[in-house]
């Protein structure tokens, strides 16, 4: 539910819906979910980590960043889009991420807007050490996503969104 807090900032407030544990729990909760076309815009699909909130604030993302990419709805692109949510989905849920890249991704978000869909992989900050494990989550979300070549994935860091006080 979302309830306006100024005339400048929408303030989300979060309730968890579902929680799963099993590949069987989260077919349960995806087969009642609506896709792209069903919904009405300003619509946020987020799963993340138990315990993590999908915050910029929250410890677990403060130092870390976002892979995303957007796609204009002039592209028309729902249905290419829905599927890559799903890869993704299916990629981070079934452990086909190695154990250092799924240590890393906190969650994902499928946004849909009036203007575009995005689809942005929260991962924690890592050490200088994990940049490679951090590339390659980038590389197989690109990958997996099957998405035309002319979309930018792109990575954010939260602190710099944080500072430039950037929409979330």
């Amino acid at each position: 539910r979302m309830s306006k807090k100024n005339a400048r900032y929408n303030e989300y407030v979060l309730h968890e819906v579902y929680t799963f544990g099993s590949v069987e729990d989260f077919w349960k909760m995806y087969n009642h979910t609506y896709n792209v076309s069903e919904v009405i815009s300003n619509t946020d699909y987020l799963i993340f980590k138990k315990g993590i909130r999908p915050e910029w604030e929250d410890p677990a993302n403060k130092f870390g960043g976002k892979w995303v990419v957007t796609l204009p709805i002039e592209d028309d692109m729902e249905e290419e889009v829905d599927k890559a949510w799903l890869n993704l989905l299916l990629h981070v849920i079934g452990g086909l991420y190695d154990k250092t890249e799924r240590d890393m991704i906190n969650g994902m978000i499928f946004s849909i807007r009036d203007k575009h869909l995005r689809i942005s992989l929260w991962c924690n900050g890592g050490s200088d050490a994990h940049r490679a494990s951090l590339v390659k989550i980038g590389e197989k979300f690109r990958e997996i996503s099957q998405l035309d070549a002319r979309y930018i994935f792109g990575y954010q860091i939260h602190q710099k969104a944080l500072k430039h006080d950037l929409d979330n």
